[in-house]
């Protein structure tokens, strides 16, 4: 990937809505780039960047732990018996 991206100076962004994805979405256009370009550049899927230029936070936190998948009935049954056995679950 070869492109050239431009510096943008502040006073191109509009200060009015200074949300940090109007301020994205604003750098990305005035570079040229596309939504997939700026996520493979940011390292972020385009879920994201679509997420963070419609006002949407991303948060990220560090786990001692891997959580569990809930991806299947029979996880979602898992689940419902671990929440029930940690007082987290009213029994349906």
């Amino acid at each position: 990937m070869s492109e050239t991206v431009q510096n943008i100076e502040s006073e191109d962004i509009p200060h009015a809505d200074s949300s940090v994805g109007k301020m994205l979405s604003v750098a990305r256009e005035a570079a040229g780039m596309s939504i997939e370009d700026a996520a493979a550049r940011l390292r972020l899927s385009v879920y994201q960047v679509r997420a963070l230029e419609a006002g949407m936070r991303i948060d990220i936190t560090i786990v001692d732990t891997v959580p569990r998948g809930v991806d299947t009935p029979a996880d979602i049954e898992t689940a419902r018996r671990v929440l029930h056995e940690i007082g987290g679950l009213a029994k349906s």
